[in-house]
């Protein structure tokens, strides 16, 4: 208090020594002002400072561009005279009365923040006119010759309320800062509250520094918070406006994340200051308020509209970007020439009754001052949201409807989580992998025996094998896994690999039995298993190579926005390009074709196979008409507009159910076959004509190999199908062993 006198009296001084203003020798008006811009002084000053500066003397390039001010008939230029004060008060405030001493200065240009402009206009006031910039305090607009182009903190805060209660809010939580500078700012935010039919439930007053951001100034911020989450039902708060500079707006919502408070909506200063927090997620959908917008589309008569300001603005300094503080700069130095120029003077009474009866049109919307000197245009409310300020107030040049009630912090990120319907289709899904691979097991364990050696055990183990990849598919096709390109790709990989082993050995079986019970000849055909291997190899390269085409297509992994604000309620699915889906459809249509064919040869030899011992190719039918039906019905529900859970639930079921029916198909009948005799001695009884050397033929090859009785059989029950058609055939024993020498060539 003491060097505050000091200050007080050494300005003064100056003051009262200083030459006339109203004795001009030369054509320029001098504005002056005292800032604090270069480091390494305290970073809020040094940024506002900066800003300020730069605001002031583009104003007063382009005042100068155009002209100047014509006064009684003369033509007057603009100056700026600036003095760095380093943040320093006592320095400020000399230099505010050296400006006016030694440099004729005619008007003054307030320095950074409420508390400087106070210390400076108790000096300057009430002889010299003083334009505060950044001044949020109604100590300073009440002070003679003193009106600011900031208004005070409470009216500022007063522009986010008609917004706030059209949206539904009604209740209010008001956090206010103890700093005597920003307690006297934010003072009214109560009584303006209720004005607008908002109940403050709760008011709380907070330890702060108006000096910069410290550790104790956001552990009080953190302090208060906290109690605010412990004293009042979360649901209740619709709003909670936090009337404290600094910290700023992400110190602010990281205390509430913290705490995790969730009121509906949180309203707060956004200034410069906090430009390094704007691209962080955890500042999403604060609201604040502005002087300035990017997006306004405000028209002024001496910096055009906001476009053409920026546009200039840019012209002299490329690598700014002009906010709040750069446009404060400029208007302060616009109404004092639009105030000179009504005046048609240089005294300091006349030119101040004119700044008070202004009524401007500007780059940021109408400008005027009301009796109490604070500027009545309304502010911009903006919300904050992906490090872009939107507008949402006033109508005029409104952006976008404010996100109210704001999203919840549970709600705020993506979290994919696992459906019920999920586990337990996995669960089943490993279920069936196991009894698949126990039936592998199974073969491999019988692989001699003849039931088994009858189907050939490198095809039952080759159809276990496709079930496991087919089934294996149900883990890719879930949507919790759709967050990766890799598993886009991998569930019709496994799909379709799967799927042309398990068909392609059954097609290639159907195919066999097909040529064997051919009836139109006699002729006795000879198919091997690498035959059956062949086939289903073209098979799978043919698939192989189209999903290769497919998985170039450029398929992707991509979030459904199902609430863009609530990241919580969205999900990934996969998404194919228009050739991925001529690919698939290529893809689903050549295996459609495949078991197409195969039902018709199921059909054939049900028609050909009378005979109830040969059974397997009935079985084998069976397993074509089940997979063709499972196909269409998983196939067809891709194009329903249905759930995604419900088609991942009904795909799985068809997966499943045509993989296991299948395994369970031909286990129940190999099983089946153990409870008969493999071969007796006299199956070569049914053979008529020479029958003594057809049983020494057949003993001789039952000791030599077993799989050679197995095509026995099969020859027996043509020959069956034969005499039921042609009558009784007889066969010389050379005619028979010549039979059996070409089967035994396999």
């Amino acid at each position: 208090m003491k060097s505050h006198f000091i200050m007080m009296i050494v300005a003064s001084f100056f003051i009262i020594t200083s030459n006339s203003l109203s004795s001009r020798n030369d054509t320029t008006i001098r504005f002056g002002t005292s800032l604090s811009t270069l480091p390494p002084f305290e970073a809020t000053r040094q940024i506002f400072g900066a800003l300020t500066l730069q605001g002031i003397r583009f104003a007063v390039d382009i005042l100068n561009e155009q002209g100047g001010v014509d006064i009684d008939g003369v033509n007057y230029n603009f100056s700026l005279v600036f003095h760095e004060d380093e943040g320093n008060a006592t320095k400020m405030v000399g230099n505010y009365a050296k400006m006016i001493q030694d440099n004729s200065v005619d008007f003054l240009i307030g320095p950074v923040a409420s508390d400087f402009h106070i210390m400076a206009s108790s000096v300057t006031s009430p002889d010299h006119i003083m334009v505060g910039t950044s001044a949020g305090s109604p100590v300073f607009y009440k002070r003679e010759k003193c009106v600011g182009v900031a208004t005070a903190a409470d009216l500022q805060f007063e522009s986010s309320l008609p917004e706030l209660r059209l949206a539904g809010a009604k209740k209010i939580v008001v956090v206010k800062s103890g700093h005597t500078v920003m307690a006297e700012a934010c003072g009214g935010i109560n009584d303006r509250a209720s004005l607008h039919g908002l109940e403050v439930i709760g008011s709380h007053i907070v330890d702060t520094s108006i000096a910069g951001v410290d550790s104790d100034t956001i552990a009080n911020i953190s302090d208060t918070i906290k109690d605010v989450k412990e004293m009042y039902v979360e649901d209740d708060i619709d709003v909670l406006m936090i009337c404290v500079f600094p910290p700023g707006g992400y110190e602010i919502m990281k205390s509430l994340k913290e705490h995790n408070l969730n009121p509906k909506a949180v309203v707060s200063a956004i200034f410069p200051g906090d430009w390094n927090g704007f691209n962080s997620s955890i500042v999403n959908y604060i609201t604040g308020f502005t002087a300035f917008h990017p997006n306004a589309t405000y028209e002024g008569d001496t910096f055009g509209s906001t476009a053409q300001f920026i546009e200039d603005f840019q012209d002299k300094y490329p690598t700014s970007e002009p906010g709040d503080l750069t446009v404060f700069g400029s208007i302060a130095a616009l109404i004092l020439k639009k105030a000179v120029e009504a005046a048609q003077s240089f005294d300091q009474e006349l030119v101040f009754a004119n700044i008070l009866g202004l009524d401007l049109d500007t780059y940021i919307g109408k400008f005027r001052f009301s009796g109490d000197h604070a500027q009545q245009f309304p502010f911009i409310y903006v919300q904050l949201i992906d490090g872009e300020r939107h507008i949402v107030s006033p109508f005029q040049i409104k952006e976008t409807n404010l996100v109210y009630p704001f999203p919840r912090w549970d709600e705020r990120e993506l979290k994919p989580e696992i459906s019920v319907s999920e586990i337990v289709l996995f669960a089943i899904s490993g279920a069936g992998i196991l009894l698949v691979i126990s039936f592998i097991l199974f073969i491999l364990k019988n692989k001699n025996r003849p039931a088994i050696l009858a189907s050939s055990p490198l095809f039952l183990v080759a159809i276990g094998i496709g079930c496991i990849i087919a089934i294996s598919s149900i883990f890719f096709w879930a949507p919790i896994t759709h967050s990766t390109v890799v598993s886009c790709h991998l569930r019709f990989w496994l799909l379709g690999i799967g799927f042309s082993i398990t068909f392609g050995s059954l097609f290639s079986k159907t195919w066999r039995i097909a040529r064997m019970f051919d009836a139109s000849t006699l002729e006795v055909y000879t198919v091997t298993d690498q035959d059956i291997v062949k086939i289903t190899s073209v098979v799978c390269v043919i698939q192989a190579i189209v999903l290769f085409i497919y998985s170039l297509s450029g398929v992707r992994s991509v979030i459904e926005i199902v609430d863009s604000d609530r990241a919580l309620y969205n999900y990934h699915y996969c998404e194919d390009s228009t050739f991925g889906i001529i690919m698939l459809a290529i893809l689903g249509g050549f295996s459609l074709i495949l078991l197409f064919v195969g039902v018709i040869l199921s059909v054939l030899i049900h028609n050909r196979v009378t005979d109830k011992k040969f059974n397997e190719s009935k079985i084998i039918g069976f397993m074509i008409y089940n997979l063709f039906f499972f196909f269409v019905v998983a196939v067809s529900l891709q194009f329903a507009d249905i759930e995604r859970y419900f088609l991942f639930d009904i795909t799985s079921i068809c997966i499943i159910g045509a993989m296991v029916i299948t395994i369970v198909s031909i286990w129940i009948n190999r099983a089946a076959l153990f409870k008969k005799t493999e071969v007796s001695g006299n199956q070569s009884s049914k053979f008529s004509g020479s029958g003594n050397a057809s049983n020494t033929t057949v003993s001789r090859l039952k000791r030599k190999n077993t799989r050679l009785l197995i095509k026995l059989e099969e020859m027996e029950n043509l020959i069956d199908m034969y005499v039921k058609k042609f009558g009784e055939l007889s066969y010389s024993e050379s005619e028979t062993d010549s039979v059996f020498s070409e089967s035994s060539s396999e």
